[in-house]
């Protein structure tokens, strides 16, 4: 059967389109996604700094920061993953040992477990600003019964348990294997820990029914429909507060935190959008994956792919830059912040200009008698 065949034109990419891949991998993953990711870390560590503070403690800087703590993690595994070990083979190649050790068992299936964790706790928080903007008076009710601490814990715990178990399955897409090899001599054998796709992965039905449609479902179309919704009606509900007259400072700061929600949300459906094309074509590739014993996608999905990576990291990365252009409060907590890691004046210059100062004074007050000749 000509399914069968991986040198088919539908299961396996010209060597040029190849190339044109690798040159994708090599600027996108490589180049673009270390420099943009390692931005990310630093402005997402920041936020960590500013939004824990006192002045800015409320539940919605808290699932922040949470946030900003799981871009912070995905962000570093897909620096380590893409960059380093795919394109710049560096700390550790990703044909090595110890890539096939961290890999199958850590490394794949951590990082989804975070990545749907910043999925789902996007949801959760453009929820917490619906509440707060479209019911009000049941916001603050719920705010005055609740402590923050459990009302955030409230709303991360269910993300964490239910991103977990949905990703329960990747623990069991790979398998460590261990296979006896050449030297560069030839005359000796060593042996060589590396991995492979187990049957579960291979399965039809798995490939159908999980990978495609309940990473399609539950990972594209939903998370895309409720944040849509939701940045409707806050859209709305920020429109209506400006429109009243007895705005008070609490409505003002509730309908700045939405604000910034508003732009969060917009740079992640932008952001997120190639991946639901990713998936749609992967849904559609469903058969050639299924009829070919080495499928490769083409050099199109490819590239795509690592301009979707790159996006992604672009997404965790932004929320710094939306901070510091809408949040008034952030930014100057941001500026106190960074005054205080600045080194202070020295002690003796500040004793010189201090005399420096009362002498001026003086001369200022005691007024000067003209010599006698």
């Amino acid at each position: 059967m000509i399914g069968n065949n991986s040198s088919a034109p539908f299961c396996t990419p010209s060597g040029q389109d190849m190339e044109l891949a690798e040159f994708c991998t090599f600027w996108l993953e490589g180049v673009a996604l270390t420099c943009v990711g390692s931005f990310g870390i630093v402005g997402n560590l920041l936020i960590i700094l500013v939004l824990s503070t006192n002045e800015m403690r409320n539940s919605f800087n808290l699932l922040l920061i949470v946030l900003s703590s799981f871009d912070i993690l995905f962000i570093f595994f897909a620096i380590l993953d893409y960059g380093m070990a795919r394109v710049f083979r560096w700390p550790f190649d990703f044909n090595s040992e110890v890539y096939a050790l961290i890999f199958p068992k850590f490394l794949y299936p951590l990082n989804n477990i975070i990545f749907n964790c910043s999925i789902f706790l996007t949801i959760v928080i453009a929820y917490e600003r619906f509440s707060a903007v479209c019911r009000p008076h049941a916001y603050r009710a719920n705010a005055a019964a609740t402590g923050i601490g459990r009302k955030v814990a409230g709303y991360v715990l269910p993300v964490v348990v239910f991103s977990t178990a949905l990703n329960i399955p990747k623990f069991w897409e790979t398998e460590l294997v261990t296979a006896s090899i050449p030297d560069e001599s030839g005359t000796t054998f060593v042996n060589v820990t590396s991995y492979i796709l187990t049957e579960l992965r291979n399965d039809p039905l798995y490939i159908t029914y999980y990978i495609n449609w309940t990473r399609l479902l539950l990972t594209g179309i939903l998370p895309v429909t409720l944040l849509g919704y939701f940045n409707t009606k806050i859209f709305r509900g920020i429109k209506y507060a400006h429109v009243r007259s007895n705005r008070n400072s609490s409505t003002s700061n509730e309908m700045n935190l939405a604000g910034i929600l508003v732009c969060i949300v917009i740079v992640f459906l932008i952001c997120h959008f190639p991946r639901l094309l990713i998936n749609c074509a992967e849904f559609l590739m469903t058969n050639s994956i299924l009829m070919c014993s080495n499928f490769i996608p083409p050099a199109w999905f490819l590239c795509l792919t690592s301009f979707m990576h790159w996006l992604l990291i672009l997404n965790a990365s932004t929320n710094f830059i939306i901070y510091c252009f809408m949040g008034n409060k952030f930014k100057a907590v941001l500026r106190e912040k960074l005054r205080s890691f600045l080194p202070e004046p020295q002690m003796s210059e500040l004793t010189t200009m201090d005399e420096c100062v009362e002498k001026e004074e003086k001369e200022e007050i005691v007024p000067k008698h003209p010599q006698a000749p």
